[in-house]
């Protein structure tokens, strides 16, 4: 679904209307935009589909024309070609040139099986075979296997042999683990020289994101990790240490725990978390974290209590308080006033709710 004129709108739910993109794709999960300059299309985007569910298990990665909308829905494309007919899911895509054929190609995870394990997970990219058309079945190159398998960032870091490379971040959620893997001559298609670095081993990893939490001019990584089965619920922020980080221990901070406890599987709290600013004239204060409570039907804000950068405690404020599931909630200026408005899915009440910081 698609919701247009949100910008001038979006306080006023009468005028408010959900537009079909496709009915198509199974358990769509993280939508986004495809850089503009890789397909000659404009406005294309990109869908990571499926969940461990039975019925819903057989998912995708779809590329959708959004100029399509002026003719009716759009009509998916799917990349993610499956030779060996494994029903995989997928829940994020991000894009870069894994080959170094100047033709940028697409980065996932995916999962087969679910509940308290997968069966199989994989780092994989599919290979953009040049075309400026949406073309499927793109080949798929398995960086890694059994260690990432839902979440993960890219981010160029600098090695210690003073090559930069593009590393991929990731938030094991099977695995439990938090891991960098990135290539020692960013050449992806030499598999003697992809590297996987475990840098904790915490519970279920739900996402993660490169922010500089404490505003000491270092990125550090945010993550939250999932409470289910008696591991802890927590938002979590690893520093990069200063020297070898591929050696060297990572500092870790809880910045909030005691989520609440789930002991079955397939329910956990919190979801989400990542960090914003809530005017656009406050970015030279440690910036706020938002975090989806998931499967304990709340949102919370997370503040710091201090600006000094070696104080990690935070305050943690409900912002809502529902039943059911909370989902990814989006953040961002949509009316260029100064300030940050909120929106929350609540699965369960199958309505967004939206909160401003404007007075």
């Amino acid at each position: 679904m698609r919701v247009e004129g949100v910008t001038k709108k979006y306080l006023d739910a009468t005028q408010m209307e959900a537009t079909s993109i496709t009915d198509e794709l199974v358990w769509p999960n993280e939508i986004s935009a495809v850089p503009d300059n890789i397909f000659a299309l404009p406005m294309v985007w990109t869908a990571s589909t499926g969940f461990f569910l039975a019925g819903k298990n057989d998912g995708e990665v779809a590329l959708m024309s959004m100029t399509d909308l002026a003719y009716g829905q759009t009509t998916p494309v799917t990349i993610s070609s499956n030779p060996d007919g494994i029903l995989w899911y997928y829940h994020r895509v991000e894009w870069f040139d894994m080959n170094g054929d100047g033709c940028t190609d697409a980065v996932t995870e995916r999962a087969n099986g679910g509940g308290p394990a997968a069966d199989i997970t994989q780092l994989i990219w599919l290979e953009n075979p040049c075309s400026t058309q949406l073309t499927p079945n793109w080949d798929v190159h398995v960086l890694t296997e059994n260690t990432e398998d839902v979440y993960f960032r890219m981010h160029e870091m600098e090695l210690p042999n003073g090559l930069t490379t593009t590393a991929i971040i990731s938030s094991g959620f099977y695995s439990h683990l938090l891991t960098i893997v990135w290539s020692n001559n960013n050449d992806f298609t030499d598999a003697s020289t992809i590297q996987t670095l475990v840098i904790d081993n915490y519970g279920w990893y739900f996402d993660v994101e490169m922010v500089d939490i404490n505003m000491d001019g270092k990125l550090d990584i945010l993550t939250s990790t999932w409470s289910q089965t008696g591991l802890p619920g927590a938002v979590l922020a690893y520093e990069i240490p200063d020297g070898d980080w591929t050696t060297e221990p990572w500092p870790m901070h809880i910045l909030q725990d005691g989520y609440k406890s789930f002991l079955l599987a397939g329910s956990g709290s919190p979801g989400t978390a990542f960090a914003f600013w809530p005017t656009t004239d406050s970015q030279i204060n440690k910036p706020f974290i938002m975090v989806s409570g998931d499967d304990d039907g709340s949102a919370y804000v997370l503040t710091a209590d201090s600006e000094e950068a070696t104080n990690w405690s935070y305050t943690q404020t409900t912002i809502y308080k529902g039943t059911g599931t909370v989902g990814g909630i989006g953040v961002q200026d949509v009316d260029g006033d100064g300030f940050t408005d909120i929106f929350i899915p609540a699965y369960t009440t199958k309505e967004i709710v939206v909160m401003t910081y404007a007075q």
